[in-house]
């Protein structure tokens, strides 16, 4: 069975890290109306992906915040774009959900679930006698878990600044450990 890569999840990911470094530390306005009209792009082109009436009142909605996070540019238009953005996600990927709050939770997992799910499919993947298996393997196992400890203790660190201080005292106090 021959697997395909999912290209629209690549565009989004990848147009996600390139608009991240175009407009990095940049207030959250034009560029957000830029990401939003290409990940309405991405959809409309994608034959797979069913075209239904709901679909596009999703899309405009979207684009409509995008439009007045330009205008007002604040924290509410932001968080209301934000969650119209999980709920396009969601209606994409699961048309058949009719309830908001079963489409925002299928986009959560959606979001939660596509690193593994493009990791699953690059593993599968052979080009010629090349496999990225292996090195896949590595990564899934070994890279993945560090880099989401230190994602956890960074976090931890910076919402308790006495943790730190903490550990190292449970660390000197206890040395078997």
């Amino acid at each position: 069975m021959k697997q395909r890569i999912d290209l629209q999840l690549l565009a989004a990911i990848g147009g996600g890290i390139l608009f991240n470094f175009l407009f990095w530390k940049e207030e959250q306005a034009l560029n957000l109306l830029i990401y939003t009209l290409f990940l309405i792009t991405i959809t409309l082109l994608d034959e797979e992906k069913r075209k239904t009436k709901k679909l596009y009142v999703v899309i405009t909605s979207h684009l409509l915040a995008a439009v007045f996070v330009v205008i007002n540019q604040s924290i509410l238009n932001i968080i209301t774009w934000y969650i119209s953005f999980a709920v396009m996600m969601g209606s994409i990927h699961f048309p058949l959900l009719r309830n908001i709050f079963t489409v925002l939770l299928a986009a959560f997992l959606q979001i939660i679930t596509a690193p593994i799910n493009l990791l699953k499919k690059i593993m599968a993947l052979h080009f010629r006698s090349l496999s990225f298996k292996p090195v896949l393997k590595i990564v899934t196992y070994i890279v993945i878990p560090c880099f989401a400890i230190l994602f956890l203790v960074y976090f931890i660190a910076r919402l308790t600044p006495f943790l730190p201080i903490t550990l190292i005292r449970l660390l000197l106090a206890y040395p078997h450990l």
